[in-house]
């Protein structure tokens, strides 16, 4: 499935939210948590720059599908879901955020053409540990598996973005002239 990220949208909801370090911690008698900023385990008690929010045991569940959990899957499902929000503070939403421009910038900076060559094992598994652009070394890396895998040929695809195809392999190379 392939969603489209609004990353303008993100990276101002990051901004706009409380800074971190987030974290979670419990209380009431382990019926509620709170994910906080600047967390700190007081030693009496915790200490918070700012309550971020809070969760409690029963969270309201519309969904008819939805089967009914135990008081104990409920709590362990409140606990996951605060601990996920915490780890997704504005901070790391940002570098996210950076990440996939960075990413996306590399993948438009490659020649259309590009092509990236591997290996097909028998049993359909594309060898993800040597992908390369070029077509010598990955024959060079072809042969030395030949002795556990006969059967495995090279493929190609257009960088990241095409299914793998079986290629031929490439022209000898030609010596060059010396003086």
């Amino acid at each position: 499935m392939t969603t489209d990220l609004d990353l303008d949208a993100i990276q101002a909801r990051a901004e706009a939210a409380t800074p971190g370090p987030w974290d979670t911690y419990q209380y009431g008698g382990d019926s509620l948590i709170e994910i906080a900023a600047d967390l700190e385990d007081t030693g009496c008690g915790y200490s918070a720059r700012r309550t971020i929010c809070r969760f409690d045991e029963e969270p309201l569940d519309n969904d008819p599908t939805h089967r009914e959990w135990t008081a104990e899957e409920d709590w362990a499902q409140v606990q996951s879901d605060a601990k996920f929000i915490a780890v997704m503070s504005p901070e790391v939403a940002k570098a996210l955020v950076a990440e996939v421009r960075q990413l996306r910038a590399e993948v438009g900076a490659r020649p259309a053409d590009a092509i990236e060559y591997s290996i097909r094992i028998p049993d359909g598994t594309i060898l993800g540990d040597g992908w390369t652009f070029d077509l010598r070394d990955q024959e060079a890396r072809l042969e030395r598996y030949r002795c556990c895998w006969p059967e495995a040929v090279l493929v190609q695809r257009a960088v990241h973005y095409s299914e793998w195809a079986e290629t031929q392999p490439a022209p000898a190379a030609q010596p060059r002239p010396t003086a």
